[in-house]
């Protein structure tokens, strides 16, 4: 008996991902299509198994919806959304390469012997992330860089164990969430400038009361753009 050449729809977990985005959020083919960029014709031959998108057309399609192309493509665990349809990819490097993502380094909090922490960029195999061009376009690939959050004060907007994608060249004291250096460690607040060089420091969390910092106290290392959960 002769095999057929389409794929079973259980060996095609981005074909079923693909279901579900056009069943839950876009009603139609057609819908997706739109959105997507995807010809009608070629979003029916993934869902049958005819033809196969490559790691670029995913990577299109999960920038185009909003979730993460690891879900996407079916990654064990993978969350589905990032909460920006310019959020962070983690993928291999390969994928990277063809899709035009670019490198960010990632950087570990570590206490210093002085007191307080400091940014560490790591040196292991996940040193990096990839993200679109579209933030290294609007911010400058050199300014920008991840670390992972490890305290609750920033519930709900910011969960522990989230990467913060944020950009190290923007140190003012202007409002926004921001990375700040003090005496105790690296915090992570909503900030809003004060008289005289102080800033006012918040936390989303009400358990933590707000407090102000005057300048001398406090150094704003970059402001925040972007959250992603971690998977396991």
């Amino acid at each position: 008996m002769k095999k057929s050449k389409k794929q079973k729809t259980s060996d095609r977990i981005w074909a079923k991902r693909i279901m579900s985005l056009i069943e839950e959020e876009f009603v139609s083919v057609a819908k997706f299509s739109d959105v997507t960029g995807v010809a009608k014709d070629m979003v029916y031959s993934y869902l049958n198994g005819s033809s196969t998108p490559g790691g670029a057309k995913l990577l299109e399609i999960a920038d185009a919806t909003g979730v993460s192309l690891d879900w996407l493509a079916g990654r064990p665990g993978a969350a589905r959304e990032y909460g920006d349809r310019h959020m962070l990819a983690s993928i291999s490097a390969g994928i990277a390469e063809v899709s035009g993502l670019l490198p960010v380094p990632r950087y570990d909090i570590e206490a210093r012997d002085s007191g307080g922490a400091e940014l560490v960029e790591r040196s292991d195999d996940e040193k990096w992330l990839w993200i679109s061009r579209n933030w290294a376009d609007r911010y400058g690939q050199a300014n920008l860089a991840i670390i992972k959050t490890v305290g609750d004060s920033m519930l709900p907007a910011i969960e522990p164990g989230n990467l913060l994608l944020f950009n190290k060249g923007e140190k003012s004291r202007g409002e926004g969430v921001r990375v700040v250096r003090m005496n105790e460690g690296l915090v992570i607040k909503r900030c809003e400038p004060r008289p005289k060089g102080g800033i006012w420091m918040g936390s989303d969390n009400e358990i933590y009361a707000p407090f102000v910092a005057e300048a001398g106290e406090f150094e704003v290392l970059g402001s925040v753009l972007a959250t992603i959960k971690m998977w396991e």
